[in-house]
């Protein structure tokens, strides 16, 4: 889906998004409103998020595989039930990042 997106929910400054395949231009829209964002059941696979200002959001089994977070902001974020082997995290801030129940393996 590149560059839509279909919002569930909106609570109070935040969204939901579920079962979509988002792209870079997707995801910097939504960084654009400064809210944190719920991810659930994404696909992001393969993903250039490098640089991307995700600071708060929560990624719930998404599919994180080999999907490049280089330099991005991910301070407060949550990785639950997520899979994310070979992903890329180098120079990545994640102050207060939660990973729960989640495949990180051979990540950088």
């Amino acid at each position: 889906m590149e560059g839509r997106f279909e919002m569930i929910s909106t609570g109070e400054g935040s969204a939901t998004l579920a079962d979509q395949e988002l792209s870079r231009d997707a995801l910097r829209q939504l960084t654009g409103s400064g809210a944190p964002v719920v991810l659930r059941n994404c696909v992001l696979e393969d993903a250039d998020l490098s640089r991307l200002d995700m600071e708060g959001w929560h990624f719930e089994e998404c599919n994180l595989t080999r999907t490049c977070f280089d330099g991005a902001q991910l301070d407060d974020a949550a990785f639950v039930g997520c899979r994310a082997a070979k992903a890329s995290f180098v120079g990545a801030k994640m102050t207060d990042a939660r990973i729960v129940g989640s495949d990180f393996s051979n990540t950088n």
